[in-house]
């Protein structure tokens, strides 16, 4: 299905499964924690509910989100801000169209209590030949915010319902200058615990909350039994060179797409890469004398050199540390005879370029557990 050619021909378009369910109950939990603590507002448009705005919770989604809204528009956006509601029963959302900073936006359906509500679209103030749209848990309808007249009727299909809205403009358009909303930086930027060794490497310490690296590793364990040697250069298997199981993981929503959006920031803020995409990503499990040995992830088969495969040039790797309980195992990066060992804490995302050699010691006890996710691009200029 071409989603860009929907988008662009209807105003929006209905993307099922946008977010996986079980990301989207850790974003109710969380929310319901800044509710709970006095963070929310009421908002003229749903006056019943609570709103939150500019939130480092909902903009770390909304820049983890922006390749999957490139893919679905066709176009190059920059990140402008989030907003969630948690609606209540009897409230609406008025119809309305948005302002500038809004030019290309999603609602995303986090999670509800009852049957799906529908958002309705259309681009007739008067809602003639307006499509209605119920959305389950995880779907996100994109659509242009300027043009689209979009609404709510009034909420009676259950006890709550929590939306988050991410909001973008085009990077090359008219509205560019809404970039972050005109702020100096998105709010997570704020509060980021990002930590970096010259061009070597960056941290992004507790990007993934450790109940998330829990449920993702209780997620992975139990489909085991799909797991497969990984592998080297030209699908070969050599496990005196590597040797860990592997999980190839989807990479447009759940935690590949998050890690995605990680690296992609951490991207802007060191090395500036021409990189496109994500385009693998794996969970990995050392178990006893599990380990990777030097080596790196940019390497280009000769074949390649004369094929598409050009384009897919291994920039960055991302790692994500999802647990700690071993002994063992350490992640290094080798600087001619010193090796260098970033952070790797449970929920930490370590970034380095692909050309970088490194490699994964030995594990003498207990079972290591990662996730990997590369950032490619085309061949080095």
């Amino acid at each position: 299905m071409n989603y860009p050619e929907l988008f662009h021909n209807n105003g929006y378009v209905y993307l099922e499964n946008f977010l996986d369910k079980s990301v989207c109950q850790q974003y109710v939990d969380e929310m319901n924690k800044l509710i709970n603590q006095g963070k929310s507002k009421k908002d003229p448009q749903s006056p019943l509910s609570e709103a939150l705005g500019h939130t480092a919770l909902f903009d770390s989604l909304l820049e983890q989100l922006t390749p999957q809204m490139e893919t679905a528009t066709g176009k190059k956006l920059f990140p402008t801000y989030s907003y969630a509601r948690l609606y209540k029963p009897g409230d609406d959302l008025k119809i309305h169209r948005d302002r500038p900073a809004c030019e290309i936006s999603a609602t995303i359906t986090l999670g509800f209590e009852g049957n799906p509500w529908s958002i309705w679209m259309g681009y007739d103030e008067n809602k003639i030949n307006c499509k209605s749209i119920p959305m389950k848990v995880g779907d996100a309808v994109v659509y242009k915010g300027q043009e689209m007249w979009h609404w709510r009727e009034k909420y009676v299909e259950g006890q709550w319902q929590a939306q988050v809205f991410i909001h973008y403009v085009d990077a090359k358009g008219p509205n560019a200058e809404w970039k972050y909303d005109k702020r100096e930086c998105l709010e997570h930027h704020k509060t980021s615990n990002f930590e970096s060794k010259g061009n070597f490497f960056v941290v992004q310490k507790s990007a993934i909350t450790s109940e998330a690296c829990k449920k993702l590793i209780h997620q992975f364990e139990s489909n085991m039994d799909k797991s497969e040697d990984a592998t080297l250069v030209g699908n070969q298997v050599d496990k005196t060179v590597r040797d860990t199981k592997k999980i190839q993981l989807p990479l447009n929503k759940s935690i590949a797409a998050t890690m995605a959006g990680i690296g992609l920031f951490a991207n802007r803020q060191i090395w500036n890469f021409d990189i496109t995409h994500a385009n693998q990503s794996e969970f990995l499990r050392y178990d006893y004398q599990g380990h990777f040995s030097p080596h790196i992830d940019s390497l280009l088969q000769e074949k390649d050199y004369n094929s598409k495969d050009i384009e897919k040039m291994r920039k960055l790797t991302c790692i994500l540390i999802l647990n700690d309980d071993f002994e063992g195992g350490k992640l290094f990066l080798q600087y001619g005879q010193q090796k260098l060992y970033p952070s790797q804490e449970p929920g930490d995302v370590i970034i380095f370029p692909s050309f970088l050699l490194h490699g994964v010691e030995p594990i003498t006890s207990g079972i290591r557990r990662s996730i990997v996710t590369w950032l490619v691009g085309p061949y080095w200029k």
